[in-house]
């Protein structure tokens, strides 16, 4: 049985140093805050408590994984450790991509590593496959430039001509990645329009 808010809830600022000590009893309780914040319209307490909650999930996974105690070492084996171990990775891997409270930081950092560092050096592999047409330099700033211009929808920003089944496949998956953000982008814009006028 755990304790839980229902209609109401408790500002992050008022409980944060009386949250439960125990991973497991704080990401129960802060994912319950996080869900009764969105629901009154605070996305500000909701966001702190999603952090929180997610720190708790990691902290409280990973003590399972690593049997840091006698309580983790009898009830994870087994099957009880391989969901555990599933669910410390997903919540990396969350965090890493899509972060816990403000997902459009992590977006645009994702974005910029996407497009100015991944493609560009996956071009520099094909460079002789990649040719900005009305440019002689073939440079690593040509590169950036193909890598934006397949990134942002729209309009291209220059001319290229690919010379490889190889790179029109480089070039077309990096379109794709480029759609991804931007419906990304789109729903986040939505979510804070929504949540703003709630």
């Amino acid at each position: 049985y755990y304790n839980r808010f229902e209609g109401c809830a408790v500002p992050f600022g008022e409980l944060e140093y009386s949250l439960p000590g125990e991973p497991n009893l704080r990401f129960r309780l802060c994912t319950n805050l996080a869900e009764e914040w969105s629901r009154l319209g605070s996305p500000v307490d909701a966001g702190k408590y999603r952090k929180e909650a997610a720190k708790a999930l990691n902290r409280d996974m990973w003590n399972a994984v690593s049997h840091s105690s006698e309580f983790y070492s009898r009830k994870y084996v087994g099957r009880e450790w391989r969901r555990a171990f599933r669910a410390l990775l997903a919540s990396r891997v969350r965090g890493m991509f899509w972060g816990y409270r403000y997902p459009y930081v992590v977006v645009f950092r994702n974005w910029i590593f996407v497009t100015l560092i991944l493609f560009p050096a996956l071009f520099s592999l094909q460079k002789t496959d990649v040719k900005v047409v009305g440019r002689a330099g073939g440079g690593f700033e040509d590169l950036l430039l193909v890598s934006t211009s397949n990134m942002l929808p729209g309009p291209t920003l220059a001319d290229v001509a690919y010379t490889s089944s190889l790179a029109k496949l480089t070039a077309a998956t990096e379109s794709l990645v480029g759609l991804f953000f931007a419906g990304v982008v789109v729903s986040l814009v939505y979510k804070a329009i929504s949540e703003r006028w709630r």
